[in-house]
Protein backbone atom coordinates (compact mmCIF):
# COMPACT_ATOMS: atom_id res chain seq x y z
CA UNK A 1 0.00 0.00 0.00
CA UNK A 2 0.89 3.33 -0.83
CA UNK A 3 0.44 6.00 1.41
CA UNK A 4 -1.62 8.96 0.19
CA UNK A 5 0.69 12.02 -1.08
CA UNK A 6 -0.22 15.71 0.77
CA UNK A 7 -1.66 17.55 -2.01
CA UNK A 8 1.17 20.33 -2.44
CA UNK A 9 -1.85 23.34 -2.79
CA UNK A 10 -1.53 23.27 1.06
CA UNK A 11 1.76 24.82 2.58
CA UNK A 12 3.05 26.89 5.11
CA UNK A 13 3.64 30.54 5.09
CA UNK A 14 5.94 32.34 7.86
CA UNK A 15 3.57 34.44 10.20
CA UNK A 16 6.64 36.84 9.81
CA UNK A 17 4.96 37.11 5.88
CA UNK A 18 1.79 37.10 6.72
CA UNK A 19 2.04 40.06 9.35
CA UNK A 20 4.24 42.14 5.99
CA UNK A 21 0.71 42.27 4.66
CA UNK A 22 -0.26 45.58 6.03
CA UNK A 23 2.94 47.04 4.60
CA UNK A 24 1.55 45.85 0.78
CA UNK A 25 -0.05 48.52 -1.23
CA UNK A 26 -0.29 45.89 -4.46
CA UNK A 27 -2.94 43.81 -6.82
CA UNK A 28 -4.32 40.92 -4.92
CA UNK A 29 -2.87 38.70 -8.16
CA UNK A 30 0.67 40.40 -6.92
CA UNK A 31 -0.05 38.51 -3.68
CA UNK A 32 -1.12 35.30 -5.10
CA UNK A 33 2.09 34.99 -6.90
CA UNK A 34 3.90 36.04 -3.82
CA UNK A 35 2.47 33.32 -2.40
CA UNK A 36 3.28 31.03 -5.06
CA UNK A 37 7.05 31.85 -5.02
CA UNK A 38 7.00 31.36 -1.00
CA UNK A 39 5.93 27.82 -1.27
CA UNK A 40 7.92 26.95 -4.37
CA UNK A 41 11.01 28.31 -2.13
CA UNK A 42 9.77 25.96 0.90
CA UNK A 43 9.89 22.89 -1.39
CA UNK A 44 13.23 24.26 -3.27
CA UNK A 45 14.76 24.14 0.90
CA UNK A 46 14.59 28.25 1.78
CA UNK A 47 17.57 27.24 4.11
CA UNK A 48 19.99 26.27 1.36
CA UNK A 49 18.03 28.37 -1.80
CA UNK A 50 17.32 32.44 -1.85
CA UNK A 51 15.37 31.78 -5.26
CA UNK A 52 12.91 30.05 -7.23
CA UNK A 53 12.82 28.50 -10.41
CA UNK A 54 9.22 28.39 -12.31
CA UNK A 55 7.63 29.76 -15.50
CA UNK A 56 5.19 32.07 -16.52
CA UNK A 57 2.76 28.98 -17.27
CA UNK A 58 3.00 27.88 -13.48
CA UNK A 59 2.29 31.27 -11.89
CA UNK A 60 -1.00 31.48 -14.15
CA UNK A 61 -1.79 28.19 -13.23
CA UNK A 62 -1.44 29.16 -9.54
CA UNK A 63 -3.58 32.06 -10.31
CA UNK A 64 -6.20 29.78 -11.94
CA UNK A 65 -5.65 30.81 -15.58
CA UNK A 66 -7.12 28.10 -17.55
CA UNK A 67 -7.34 29.89 -20.89
CA UNK A 68 -4.97 32.60 -22.52
CA UNK A 69 -2.75 34.57 -19.89
CA UNK A 70 0.08 37.31 -20.48
CA UNK A 71 3.40 37.23 -19.61
CA UNK A 72 3.62 40.68 -19.84
CA UNK A 73 0.96 41.06 -17.01
CA UNK A 74 2.74 38.43 -14.76
CA UNK A 75 5.83 40.71 -15.06
CA UNK A 76 3.94 43.15 -14.31
CA UNK A 77 3.22 41.93 -10.85
CA UNK A 78 6.06 40.31 -10.39
CA UNK A 79 7.57 43.79 -10.83
CA UNK A 80 5.17 45.10 -8.17
CA UNK A 81 6.85 42.29 -5.79
CA UNK A 82 10.25 44.17 -6.79
CA UNK A 83 8.93 47.09 -6.59
CA UNK A 84 7.34 47.03 -3.18
CA UNK A 85 8.96 48.10 0.00
CA UNK A 86 8.82 46.46 3.19
CA UNK A 87 9.50 46.88 6.46
CA UNK A 88 9.31 43.76 9.13
CA UNK A 89 7.81 45.93 11.57
CA UNK A 90 4.88 44.07 13.95
CA UNK A 91 1.69 44.43 13.25
CA UNK A 92 0.13 42.95 16.83
CA UNK A 93 3.50 43.19 19.32
CA UNK A 94 1.17 41.36 21.89
CA UNK A 95 1.22 37.69 19.53
CA UNK A 96 4.94 38.28 18.27
CA UNK A 97 8.31 39.24 19.97
CA UNK A 98 9.94 40.17 16.72
CA UNK A 99 12.95 42.45 17.51
CA UNK A 100 14.63 42.15 14.10
CA UNK A 101 13.68 45.59 11.98
CA UNK A 102 14.26 45.16 8.22
CA UNK A 103 13.56 47.41 5.52
CA UNK A 104 13.71 45.25 2.05
CA UNK A 105 11.85 43.95 -0.55
CA UNK A 106 9.60 41.34 -1.45
CA UNK A 107 11.58 39.98 -4.08
CA UNK A 108 14.99 41.45 -4.50
CA UNK A 109 14.87 40.83 -8.53
CA UNK A 110 13.75 38.36 -10.90
CA UNK A 111 16.04 37.22 -14.45
CA UNK A 112 13.47 35.66 -17.11
CA UNK A 113 15.91 32.60 -19.69
CA UNK A 114 14.00 32.89 -22.96
CA UNK A 115 15.84 29.73 -23.97
CA UNK A 116 14.51 27.46 -21.12
CA UNK A 117 11.36 29.73 -20.57
CA UNK A 118 12.17 29.92 -16.62
CA UNK A 119 11.68 32.25 -14.24
CA UNK A 120 14.57 32.94 -11.54
CA UNK A 121 12.92 35.16 -8.49
CA UNK A 122 15.51 36.16 -5.89
CA UNK A 123 14.38 36.96 -2.36
CA UNK A 124 16.79 39.32 -0.05
CA UNK A 125 19.14 37.22 1.83
CA UNK A 126 18.74 39.17 4.84
CA UNK A 127 15.12 38.87 4.67
CA UNK A 128 15.11 34.83 3.79
CA UNK A 129 17.20 35.05 7.65
CA UNK A 130 14.65 36.63 9.48
CA UNK A 131 12.52 33.91 7.94
CA UNK A 132 14.51 30.72 9.22
CA UNK A 133 14.95 32.65 12.37
CA UNK A 134 10.98 33.05 12.70
CA UNK A 135 9.92 29.86 11.27
CA UNK A 136 8.54 28.43 14.33
CA UNK A 137 4.98 29.94 14.11
CA UNK A 138 3.22 29.57 10.15
CA UNK A 139 0.13 29.90 8.20
CA UNK A 140 -1.09 27.03 6.44
CA UNK A 141 -2.94 28.36 3.58
CA UNK A 142 -4.69 26.22 0.39
CA UNK A 143 -3.56 27.92 -2.94
CA UNK A 144 -6.74 26.20 -4.50
CA UNK A 145 -8.92 28.56 -1.68
CA UNK A 146 -7.04 31.39 -2.37
CA UNK A 147 -7.77 31.13 -6.06
CA UNK A 148 -11.04 31.66 -5.99
CA UNK A 149 -10.37 35.04 -3.65
CA UNK A 150 -10.71 38.66 -5.76
CA UNK A 151 -10.43 40.81 -3.19
CA UNK A 152 -7.01 42.38 -1.61
CA UNK A 153 -8.49 42.44 1.38
CA UNK A 154 -10.45 39.06 2.02
CA UNK A 155 -6.80 37.64 0.70
CA UNK A 156 -5.19 39.40 3.77
CA UNK A 157 -8.14 38.48 6.44
CA UNK A 158 -8.18 34.87 4.91
CA UNK A 159 -3.97 35.12 6.11
CA UNK A 160 -4.19 37.11 9.49
CA UNK A 161 -7.17 34.21 10.19
CA UNK A 162 -5.21 30.79 9.09
CA UNK A 163 -2.23 32.30 11.40
CA UNK A 164 -4.40 33.00 13.94
CA UNK A 165 -6.48 30.01 14.27
CA UNK A 166 -3.21 27.63 13.86
CA UNK A 167 -1.33 28.60 16.97
CA UNK A 168 -4.14 30.39 18.81
CA UNK A 169 -7.51 30.30 20.27
CA UNK A 170 -10.48 30.62 18.02
CA UNK A 171 -11.56 34.43 18.74
CA UNK A 172 -9.19 36.99 17.88
CA UNK A 173 -9.85 40.23 19.13
CA UNK A 174 -8.09 43.64 17.30
CA UNK A 175 -8.89 47.19 17.17
CA UNK A 176 -10.41 49.36 14.75
CA UNK A 177 -7.16 51.20 14.49
CA UNK A 178 -4.99 47.99 13.52
CA UNK A 179 -7.33 45.93 11.17
CA UNK A 180 -7.05 49.32 9.21
CA UNK A 181 -3.30 49.03 9.36
CA UNK A 182 -3.17 45.68 8.51
CA UNK A 183 -5.38 46.45 5.29
CA UNK A 184 -3.42 49.43 4.20
CA UNK A 185 -6.16 51.71 4.19
CA UNK A 186 -5.28 55.23 3.26
CA UNK A 187 -5.56 58.22 5.98
CA UNK A 188 -7.53 60.01 4.09
CA UNK A 189 -9.87 57.12 2.85
CA UNK A 190 -13.80 57.52 3.39
CA UNK A 191 -13.51 54.42 5.66
CA UNK A 192 -11.18 55.66 8.31
CA UNK A 193 -13.69 58.61 8.66
CA UNK A 194 -17.04 56.58 8.55
CA UNK A 195 -16.88 53.23 10.43
CA UNK A 196 -20.44 51.93 9.24
CA UNK A 197 -19.23 52.24 5.61
CA UNK A 198 -15.84 50.64 6.49
CA UNK A 199 -18.14 47.44 8.43
CA UNK A 200 -20.13 47.33 5.22
CA UNK A 201 -17.88 47.63 2.29
CA UNK A 202 -15.00 46.30 3.52
CA UNK A 203 -15.21 43.82 6.91
CA UNK A 204 -18.36 42.51 5.89
CA UNK A 205 -17.78 41.57 2.44
CA UNK A 206 -14.52 40.20 3.33
CA UNK A 207 -15.60 37.99 5.52
CA UNK A 208 -19.06 36.46 3.28
CA UNK A 209 -15.98 35.96 0.39
CA UNK A 210 -14.44 34.20 2.87
CA UNK A 211 -17.48 32.26 4.30
CA UNK A 212 -18.23 31.16 0.60
CA UNK A 213 -15.29 30.63 -0.77
CA UNK A 214 -12.75 28.49 1.85
CA UNK A 215 -13.41 26.14 4.06
CA UNK A 216 -13.42 28.32 7.25
CA UNK A 217 -16.37 30.22 8.69
CA UNK A 218 -16.07 33.49 10.77
CA UNK A 219 -18.23 35.59 12.24
CA UNK A 220 -17.60 39.00 13.98
CA UNK A 221 -19.06 41.66 16.47
CA UNK A 222 -17.94 45.43 16.48
CA UNK A 223 -17.61 47.49 19.69
CA UNK A 224 -18.24 50.89 19.87
CA UNK A 225 -16.17 52.79 22.03
CA UNK A 226 -17.82 53.43 25.43
CA UNK A 227 -17.31 56.29 28.62
CA UNK A 228 -15.02 53.76 30.11
CA UNK A 229 -13.66 52.30 26.69
CA UNK A 230 -12.32 54.98 24.02
CA UNK A 231 -11.10 52.34 21.27
CA UNK A 232 -13.64 50.55 19.01
CA UNK A 233 -12.36 47.11 18.54
CA UNK A 234 -13.67 44.03 16.50
CA UNK A 235 -13.79 40.19 17.81
CA UNK A 236 -13.86 37.43 15.34
CA UNK A 237 -14.89 34.16 15.96
CA UNK A 238 -12.52 31.63 13.64
CA UNK A 239 -14.12 27.94 12.61
CA UNK A 240 -11.29 26.23 10.38
CA UNK A 241 -12.87 23.12 9.10
CA UNK A 242 -9.72 21.96 7.66
CA UNK A 243 -7.36 22.68 10.60
CA UNK A 244 -4.47 20.82 10.84
CA UNK A 245 -4.67 19.53 7.39
CA UNK A 246 -6.63 16.59 9.75
CA UNK A 247 -8.97 15.60 6.80
CA UNK A 248 -6.37 14.63 4.21
CA UNK A 249 -4.03 12.69 6.72
CA UNK A 250 -7.43 10.89 7.80
CA UNK A 251 -7.64 9.54 4.46
CA UNK A 252 -4.30 7.87 4.63
CA UNK A 253 -4.91 5.97 7.61
CA UNK A 254 -8.25 4.89 6.86
CA UNK A 255 -6.40 3.10 3.56
CA UNK A 256 -3.65 1.85 5.83
CA UNK A 257 -6.30 0.24 8.47
CA UNK A 258 -8.13 -0.87 5.10
CA UNK A 259 -5.32 -2.72 3.63
CA UNK A 260 -3.97 -4.55 7.38
CA UNK A 261 -7.87 -6.34 7.41
CA UNK A 262 -8.29 -3.91 10.77
CA UNK A 263 -10.70 -1.26 11.80
CA UNK A 264 -9.47 2.28 12.64
CA UNK A 265 -11.59 3.45 15.64
CA UNK A 266 -11.45 6.75 17.66
CA UNK A 267 -12.33 7.56 21.26
CA UNK A 268 -13.67 10.71 21.98
CA UNK A 269 -14.96 12.32 25.15
CA UNK A 270 -15.90 8.64 26.05
CA UNK A 271 -17.43 7.60 23.05
CA UNK A 272 -16.41 5.30 19.99
CA UNK A 273 -15.73 6.43 16.38
CA UNK A 274 -15.23 3.74 13.97
CA UNK A 275 -14.47 4.25 10.56
CA UNK A 276 -18.19 4.68 8.92
CA UNK A 277 -18.52 7.35 10.98
CA UNK A 278 -14.73 8.27 10.56
CA UNK A 279 -15.51 8.38 6.77
CA UNK A 280 -18.38 10.86 7.14
CA UNK A 281 -17.59 14.37 5.65
CA UNK A 282 -19.51 15.61 9.29
CA UNK A 283 -17.66 13.44 11.48
CA UNK A 284 -16.04 15.37 14.15
CA UNK A 285 -12.64 17.35 13.64
CA UNK A 286 -9.51 16.94 16.12
CA UNK A 287 -8.07 19.37 17.19
CA UNK A 288 -4.82 17.90 19.22
CA UNK A 289 -3.56 14.77 19.22
CA UNK A 290 -3.85 14.63 23.23
CA UNK A 291 -7.60 14.85 22.79
CA UNK A 292 -8.45 11.26 21.48
CA UNK A 293 -6.95 7.90 21.22
CA UNK A 294 -6.56 6.06 17.98
CA UNK A 295 -6.38 2.42 17.81
CA UNK A 296 -7.05 -0.35 15.56
CA UNK A 297 -9.32 -3.18 16.14
CA UNK A 298 -8.96 -6.93 14.92
CA UNK A 299 -12.25 -9.13 13.09
CA UNK A 300 -13.19 -9.61 17.00
CA UNK A 301 -13.07 -5.79 18.26
CA UNK A 302 -9.70 -6.24 20.05
CA UNK A 303 -7.38 -3.69 20.25
CA UNK A 304 -4.15 -4.43 18.39
CA UNK A 305 -0.71 -2.89 19.67
CA UNK A 306 -3.13 0.75 20.59
CA UNK A 307 0.23 2.17 22.40
CA UNK A 308 2.37 1.71 18.85
CA UNK A 309 -0.91 2.79 16.80
CA UNK A 310 -1.09 6.06 19.00
CA UNK A 311 2.70 6.91 19.03
CA UNK A 312 2.72 6.51 15.17
CA UNK A 313 -0.90 8.30 14.46
CA UNK A 314 0.25 11.56 16.86
CA UNK A 315 3.89 11.45 15.11
CA UNK A 316 2.30 11.42 11.86
CA UNK A 317 0.13 14.19 12.25
CA UNK A 318 2.43 16.46 13.66
CA UNK A 319 4.93 15.82 10.66
CA UNK A 320 1.99 16.72 8.35
CA UNK A 321 1.36 19.32 9.79
CA UNK A 322 4.72 21.05 10.14
CA UNK A 323 6.40 19.70 6.81
CA UNK A 324 2.71 19.58 4.68
CA UNK A 325 4.68 19.41 1.54
CA UNK A 326 7.12 16.79 1.10
CA UNK A 327 6.97 14.52 4.39
CA UNK A 328 3.75 11.83 2.64
CA UNK A 329 6.70 11.82 -0.13
CA UNK A 330 9.34 10.64 2.32
CA UNK A 331 6.97 7.97 3.31
CA UNK A 332 6.24 6.80 -0.44
CA UNK A 333 6.41 3.10 -0.31
CA UNK A 334 5.10 0.34 0.11
CA UNK A 335 3.71 -0.72 3.55
CA UNK A 336 2.30 -3.90 4.00
CA UNK A 337 1.62 -4.25 7.41
CA UNK A 338 1.62 -2.57 10.87
CA UNK A 339 4.90 -3.24 12.24
CA UNK A 340 6.75 -2.73 8.98
CA UNK A 341 4.64 1.04 9.19
CA UNK A 342 6.25 1.41 12.83
CA UNK A 343 9.54 0.20 11.69
CA UNK A 344 9.74 2.50 8.41
CA UNK A 345 8.62 5.64 10.54
CA UNK A 346 11.66 4.86 13.11
CA UNK A 347 14.51 3.84 10.46
CA UNK A 348 13.98 7.44 8.48
CA UNK A 349 13.99 8.87 12.32
CA UNK A 350 11.01 10.63 12.10
CA UNK A 351 9.21 9.99 14.90
CA UNK A 352 10.26 12.35 17.47
CA UNK A 353 11.12 13.48 21.22
CA UNK A 354 10.91 16.60 21.18
CA UNK A 355 7.27 18.24 20.18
Amino acid sequence: MKLINQEHNIFNKPSLLVNLAHNLDVSVNALKIYNFIVRELFKRGIKHNSYVITSYSAIAKSLGYEGKYSNDKILENLNELVDCKIHTKVFNKNRNDWEDNLITHLLSSIRYNKAEQQLFCYIDLELRNLILKYHQTFAKLDLVEMKTIKSRHTLKFYELFKDYSYHRNHKLKLSVADIQEFLNIPKDSIYRKTISIFNRDVIKKAIEEINKKTHMNINFKYFRKSKKNDTTYYIFTIEDINRYSFNLFKETMIIYSQKANLNLAFTYKKHKYYLEEIQRKNSINYSTTNSFNVMFLDKNGKTVQTEKAKEIWQELFYQSNYNTVDFFEELNQDIETFQNLYDTIKSKKILSKQK
